[in-house]
């Protein structure tokens, strides 16, 4: 039988090669992040990990197509399962094993938190449909793969849902990643030694620029500055670009890039808006953030 499993963007294809299953492994990349078709062929022609993959440029026809091979599937992993068209989705799938996993901080929280007239309205309809005010609600969902179970239950304690963990944990399986340079710069080994034992800023922007950025970036004239867009960000940032030193492709692994520059000795100053990346990093005395709201 068939395994599939749904990525659209960079650090969900981390995550969904770092979960154990024995089953033939089918790869769908959906045309949701920068440069996603190069990546996909990269996939394709040098990962020796799946059995096969597929590119589509829209999620509802990587779906059509799981459904017209639905006979030959028995596990299904997406990132994913709230929503009334999801669900509408997944309904059809419900044969299947269908697992969420992880994919930052938004599988620790809730949707909608606020106690608010029109989230009640929501949650509730939600609640009619099928599924509920957290990823790995669904009804059809069997369970959610996850880096950190006890913070899971700590933040949605009514998750009725099995919950795995991953086969290793995150920092650790960023050493051992077998895919890794298609999701770094060709010139990587340059920047590594360009920035290696200085003070380093990283901006990891929103699905837009922060327009205070250049007031920000004045304000630490002695740092390296880098630039790494949203993966979602697929417009054009020439203008912004020519404020930093460097600027990495949209497709970028920045958690690897953040791993490599602890390692080269980088003290390092990262500016987010809320950036799912850094709860890996927690603790870590040579980082310091900044995130603007």
């Amino acid at each position: 039988m068939n395994s599939i499993f749904l990525v659209t963007k960079p650090i969900q294809y981390f995550n969904v090669t770092n979960i154990e299953d024995n089953n033939r492994k089918i790869c769908i990349i959906i045309n949701l992040f920068y440069n996603a078709e190069r990546i996909y062929e990269e996939i394709k022609s040098k990962s020796d990990y799946w059995d096969e993959v597929y590119f589509f440029y829209f999620w509802k026809d990587a779906f059509k197509y799981i459904e017209s091979n639905k006979m030959n599937v028995s596990n299904l992993y997406l990132d994913s399962d709230f929503g009334f068209q999801k669900n509408m989705h997944l309904r059809r799938l419900r044969s299947m094993n269908i697992f969420v996993y992880e994919e930052g901080v938004g599988s620790y929280k809730p949707y909608f938190r606020k106690r608010t007239v029109i989230n009640y309205v929501i949650n509730s309809l939600s609640r009619l449909c099928g599924f509920q005010n957290y990823l790995g609600g669904s009804k059809y969902t069997k369970g959610i793969y996850l880096y950190d179970i006890s913070l899971h239950q700590k933040n949605i304690p009514h998750c009725l849902k099995e919950r795995h963990t991953f086969l290793y944990q995150f920092r650790e399986y960023l050493n051992i990643f077998k895919d890794k340079a298609i999701f770094l710069p060709a010139d990587f080994g340059n920047i590594m030694k360009m920035i290696r034992g200085n003070k380093v800023l990283i901006y990891l922007t929103s699905w837009n620029i922060a327009p205070e950025i250049e007031k920000i970036l004045n304000n630490y004239p002695d740092y390296i500055k880098v630039l790494k867009p949203h993966p979602h960000l697929l417009n054009k940032i020439e203008k912004q670009s020519s404020m930093f030193d460097i600027v990495l492709p949209g497709n970028t692994l920045i958690e690897f890039f953040i791993d490599e520059a602890l390692k080269h000795g980088c003290d390092l100053l990262i500016i987010h808006h809320g950036s799912s990346a850094l709860m890996y990093f927690k603790n870590e005395e040579h980082i310091k953030t900044f995130m603007i709201k």
